[in-house]
């Protein structure tokens, strides 16, 4: 019997597949749990245009993601600090400033602050895709 997952069942599929299923296994224990739908269900026809749609626009994200990452890995940062006399940064360089630079969102910047002058490493990660960018921290003249 064909099914159509509505929840992701471990041993058989995720959501939106089709699956070939006994029937006893579908009609006593998927389909009452809400697990499953009969694949001519309506209910299921449209989960698959639903998941079909869904499945395009996470593709198109990640392909924009995996565009964005490959042209952030050529590039080096640079950052203007304000130092005291010793030399020493006033304020930390924090993820927002990394993003801004980047115009990228901050929540994609994986570090903690930055406290010290120099060059840095710091990953930026969006989706399955990552970056590591050399961030150089100088001071404002």
């Amino acid at each position: 019997m064909r099914i159509v997952l509505l929840q992701n069942v471990p041993s058989l599929g995720q959501v939106g597949e089709t699956v070939e299923v006994k029937e006893g296994y579908a009609r006593n224990f998927l389909i009452p749990k809400k697990l499953a739908a009969l694949h001519h269900d309506p209910e299921a026809q449209q989960l698959l245009r639903n998941f079909s749609e869904k499945k395009k626009e996470q593709y198109l994200k990640e392909e924009a993601d995996r565009k964005t990452i490959t042209n952030l890995k050529v590039k080096e940062i640079i950052l203007k600090v304000k130092t005291n006399k010793q030399g020493k940064p006033y304020l930390s360089v924090k993820p927002v400033d990394i993003g801004k630079k980047l115009k990228i969102d901050e929540h994609f910047v994986l570090t903690a602050p930055i406290k010290e002058l120099g060059e840095h490493e710091v990953t930026v990660k969006m989706g399955n895709n990552q970056a590591k960018l050399k961030v150089k921290i100088e001071p404002e003249k």
